[in-house]
């Protein structure tokens, strides 16, 4: 944990204390189940639609994103491709 990280909010939680500098893209599968699943961006239990929306909320422009899904190069290749299209079609609605 940083020093940016350390020290809980006036409310008690321990969020950033400044704007993001990145964000972890990953989708769980399994959910409740204790254990840390992932699934390819689309497949798990956020799906497509969602991960569009928290793309396109202002906190996050220009936030970098590190991905953790499964796969090799080729699955990761997969999945930013999904995610610049995803940021690349507009919000929803």
């Amino acid at each position: 944990m940083t020093e940016r990280h350390a020290s809980p909010g006036p409310d008690g939680s321990r969020g950033p204390k400044g704007p993001l500098i990145g964000a972890h893209a990953t989708v769980a599968t399994g959910c409740g189940s204790r254990r840390d699943r992932h699934a390819n961006i689309g497949a798990g239990e956020i799906g497509a639609g969602p991960m569009g929306e928290l793309l396109h909320h202002r906190a996050l422009a220009d936030v970098p994103f590190i991905i953790e899904t499964p796969g090799g190069q080729s699955a990761h290749a997969r999945d930013i491709a999904t995610l610049k299209a995803l940021r690349d079609d507009g919000p929803a609605g």
